[in-house]
């Protein structure tokens, strides 16, 4: 499966740090988040691209995990 485009835009009016777009199968990103609340919303977000059946709360609940996961074992980001 070929990964999602993603986008950085303010998200404000819609409320949400990220969205995940079915139609064009892509990501927007808030440009605004902290490092660890960012990479919570990429998995998020992905996750819905990758589990589309999924509901809510198990996107949830998944993402934090790996997001928790990755970022115990010291996970950040070092450049683009």
């Amino acid at each position: 499966m070929k990964h999602p485009p993603v986008t950085e835009r303010k998200l404000g009016k819609h409320k949400a740090d990220g969205l995940y777009w079915p139609d064009t199968k892509s990501i927007e990103i808030d440009p605004n988040l902290k490092p660890k609340r960012k990479m919570e919303v990429m998995i998020h977000e992905l996750l819905h691209h990758r589990h589309p059946d999924w509901t809510e709360e198990k996107v949830n609940a998944e993402g934090l995990y790996i997001c928790e996961f990755l970022w115990k074992h010291n996970y950040r980001k070092v450049s683009q």
